[in-house]
């Protein structure tokens, strides 16, 4: 069972050379007659080629990179939508909860898949993201900021909720919104 051909909005993470890299665009180079990634490499692994200058933000290569393997936390695209990676386990299946789509009563879909049938993509920015997917972000960054507050590192755990609270701050609702949507969206719900 495959998945389909990323496009340049899934945004796949590939292994380069330097580190891991986002392809950015594709296009055909006529001089060379191939095509030519433009790749913005996320994660500098290779700060000894840079001898004290700023390092690079853009690779342009016509080589296709594989893709990364998954880790605990990352957000990855399959068959079955887009997700986060929530454990590997020792069988090698990975436990991805599926973010894009849900069960009756809103329940969180949880798959266990493969790591050859994900490939990892770029968090999805929460200005694509929907209303419960916005609300799921806001509650994740909730949790880590009350664990970094009982950590004592204040100013950490406040960076934390104030983008919980920036994450659902524009959610708007409409007649047809249920009440769960409605009092999930509520800043109130947040800092209980």
């Amino acid at each position: 069972m495959g998945i389909k051909p990323w496009t340049n909005t899934d945004q796949v993470i590939l292994a380069t050379p330097y580190g891991r890299g986002a392809v950015l665009q594709t296009s055909y180079n006529g001089q060379a007659k191939c095509e030519m990634n433009e790749i913005e490499l996320i994660d500098w692994a290779k700060p000894a080629l840079t001898r004290g200058r700023k390092k690079p933000a853009v690779l342009f290569s016509p080589i296709s990179f594989p893709p990364v393997d998954p880790k605990i936390g990352d957000e990855v695209q399959s068959i079955f939508g887009h997700g986060k990676v929530m454990e590997i386990r020792e069988d090698r299946r990975l436990v991805v909860r599926i973010s894009s789509w849900r069960l009756a009563r809103r329940s969180m879909v949880t798959c266990y898949l493969s790591k050859d049938s994900v490939r990892v993509i770029r968090p999805i920015p929460v200005s694509r993201m929907n209303i419960h997917e916005k609300i799921q972000h806001a509650q994740d960054l909730k949790a880590s900021a009350t664990t970094s507050f009982s950590a004592k590192l204040y100013q950490e755990a406040l960076v934390l909720y104030a983008k919980a609270v920036d994450t659902v701050r524009y959610v708007q609702h409409n007649t047809s919104s249920s009440n769960e949507n409605r009092s999930s969206g509520c800043h109130d719900y947040l800092l209980q």
